[in-house]
């Protein structure tokens, strides 16, 4: 940005000034407050607030801090992956059962920007009609793709192993470790997920194979799609809403068209198919 401009930087230097309105009063167009606003951003973010201000961030905290928030910081010009986390959230992580990856967008300002969280939910500390979740670790990204999935997983448990130590194992691999993860029913996010397992499978099974002993979708868009085909907040036992979402109890793919053909015949009566 313009405010850091190396050139910009160095004609004030020249001056004997630090900013503009040091070298002269005719250059400081701000009035007091956004004048205060400005030089608290450049203290806490000498280097700016995007990629070279986080880049900044990273190298110098890692130097000077036991536990900086941000643990690895990766940008070739195209792609970017930050993740952040403190070591007592990964601990918890490596001791747990499950976990979930969720694709957050609302905390970013900037829209190129995506957040990929680590989490689980706690229902045992849950206030009121508030779910609680435990966050283990945050990814920022620029992009989504199936790759980029897969070099996050890939990134983040090879930091967890290799650099704090930690035992990341899976169930149905080593017979300890994650039992499960859920996620979305997301084209990306399972094939990503998938091809890092395949990746350090002794037996070199495809990704589709992994994906079938780990991966625990998240019912939580199957309940809002399904309210939004029947329009109805209906969810009791004998609730059409409650009877589609039955069909993730399904034991077979026979059973499950079975119950997608009996569900089809009662939504066009209902004239909502």
């Amino acid at each position: 940005t313009f405010i850091v401009n190396p050139r910009v930087q160095e004609f004030c230097s020249q001056f004997g000034g630090k900013d503009l309105w040091e070298v002269h009063q005719s250059l400081a167009n701000m009035d007091r407050i956004s004048a205060i606003i400005y030089k608290q951003r450049m203290l806490h973010a000498a280097a700016g607030q995007s990629i070279a201000g986080v880049a900044a961030k990273w190298e110098l905290e890692r130097l000077t801090m036991n536990d900086p928030y941000i643990k690895d910081f990766f940008w070739d010009g195209k792609n970017l992956i930050v993740i952040c986390f403190f070591k007592t959230q990964v601990e918890v992580l490596s001791r747990s059962k499950t976990f979930q990856v969720d694709m957050g967008f609302k905390r970013i300002k900037d829209s190129n920007i995506k957040e990929v969280l680590f989490a689980t939910y706690q229902p045992e500390i849950e206030k009121r009609k508030f779910k609680c979740f435990f966050t283990f670790l945050r990814v920022f990204v620029n992009q989504e793709s199936t790759r980029m999935y897969y070099e996050v997983f890939k990134r983040v448990f090879t930091l967890l192993r290799d650099v704090y130590h930690l035992p990341i194992a899976w169930n149905y691999l080593s017979g300890s470790g994650f039992q499960a993860v859920i996620m979305d029913m997301d084209t990306k996010q399972c094939p990503g997920l998938g091809m890092y397992l395949a990746s350090i499978d002794e037996r070199r099974r495809p990704w589709q194979e992994h994906i079938k002993h780990i991966v625990i979708y998240c019912q939580v868009h199957l309940m809002r799609g399904i309210q939004e085909t029947t329009s109805d907040d209906d969810w009791t036992p004998e609730s059409i809403n409650q009877q589609m979402l039955d069909l993730v109890n399904c034991q077979s793919k026979e059973d499950y068209e079975d119950m997608c053909e009996e569900f089809e015949g009662i939504l066009n009566i209902l004239g909502m198919y």
